[in-house]
């Protein structure tokens, strides 16, 4: 028979955890399941990645910032102030989700690896928003502008970000020509880049 010392323990009960933690989740008790992380972090236990960003999109699509907070909180807690590309993406998502622009941008400014998904996230799920509804397009162009490779969400985005606050007074078309004559440099530019790669 194994010994039942911590470790041991630990490692059995984990997957009993995770799925009570999930079980908990798909019946509509959200705050009963964070609440369970409290518990968790007693014991010497964590959630992994999967499960973690399973409770993060469940705090967005409750837009429930207090639980997506106690879930944050978890992970420093438990060792991960500085969590990879795919669970900061996740926070962010969920910060946005719930209004928090403030957070969101907190975390993209920790993450030492941002891969496209996290800048479209920022961009497109709060900063574009948020400023144009405040009518500062400026602070929305330029964290665009700061993106190192932008896809068609990007540009989608800003434009309809120009769109929000622009009225008549504005010059819109242009605004829609300077950005028009971007867009052809950027796929000017990817095209130099393929030949390149194919020569």
């Amino acid at each position: 028979m194994p010994s039942l010392n911590p470790t041991n323990y630990n490692q059995i009960q984990r997957p009993c955890v995770i799925q009570s933690v999930h079980n908990l989740c798909s019946k509509g008790r959200l705050k009963e399941a964070v609440k369970s992380l409290e518990n968790l972090a007693s014991k010497g236990l964590r959630l992994n990645t999967r499960s973690l960003a399973f409770l993060l999109q469940e705090c967005a699509n409750y837009k429930s910032l207090k639980e997506g907070k106690w879930v944050h909180l978890h992970m420093n807690v438990t060792g991960r102030k500085r969590p990879g590309t795919f669970l900061s993406n996740q926070l962010i998502h969920m910060y946005s989700e719930c209004g928090n622009w403030v957070g969101a941008r907190k975390v993209f400014d920790k993450m030492s690896l941002k891969n496209l998904y996290s800048w479209n996230n920022m961009l497109s799920g709060s900063l574009i928003d948020i400023y144009a509804k405040c009518g500062e397009i400026h602070n929305a162009r330029n964290l665009f502008d700061e993106m190192p490779k932008r896809d068609v969400l990007a540009w989608t985005t800003i434009l309809s970000a120009y769109a929000k606050v622009l009225d008549k007074s504005h010059d819109v078309d242009k605004v829609l020509e300077i950005l028009a004559s971007q867009m052809e440099e950027e796929e000017e530019d990817d095209d130099d880049d393929e030949s390149f790669r194919d020569g």
